[in-house]
């Protein structure tokens, strides 16, 4: 596995960066509800919401995100990244048909970064792997609405999950599970 690499992205009110911002929020909270729920086994669902919102950082709301990936190849000689599974879910949500052109912005956006930290002699910014990824292929083309779909009625808040690296087989039409190392 690649090592995981953010770019910060400024959020414009009036396109699609506003609502990717919205989705890294929603799946930051996702996340933190997932951990307090393993941690705090007693708590109820709204004392955990409770407790998740006293944790979030305020850094959330200026108007720059983290967006973070980590470059990979596929099983098929593509060129692939890997990303967050719960922020693809979230900006499925979040922008729903322009979702895909908003992740193909977000990952033109973090190459560029990586470009000129590594032009410049400097080593991008590392990021924390996340809990479970997907793997997606540059090619934004070579997305197809099944494995959006097919993403959406996923557990990925299951334990199950954890360490997960998830790659759409179009000939099976699912996600297959992998171990994200």
């Amino acid at each position: 596995m690649s090592e995981f690499f953010e770019a910060r992205v400024r959020a414009e009110s009036q396109d699609w960066t506003f609502g990717a911002h919205q989705a890294t929020a929603r799946a930051a909270a996702i996340e933190d509800l997932v951990t307090l729920r393993r941690q705090y086994q007693e708590l109820s669902d709204a004392e955990l919401s409770e407790l998740a919102a006293s944790w979030r950082s305020d850094s959330a709301s200026g108007p720059y995100f983290v967006f973070a990936a980590a470059a990979l190849g596929g099983g098929d000689g593509d060129d692939c990244v890997a990303v967050a599974a719960t922020f693809v879910r979230a900006l499925l949500r979040e922008l729903r048909g322009e979702a895909p052109a908003a992740l193909a912005g977000l990952l033109g956006r973090w190459t560029e970064q990586r470009g000129y930290a590594w032009g410049s002699g400097r080593r991008p910014m590392s990021a924390r792997p996340p809990r479970v990824a997907v793997l997606l292929s540059r090619d934004a083309g070579r997305w197809t609405p099944e494995s959006w779909d097919g993403l959406e009625h996923l557990g990925l808040e299951a334990p199950e999950f954890d360490g997960t690296l998830l790659r759409w087989d179009s000939d099976l039409g699912l996600w297959l599970a992998g171990v994200l190392s």
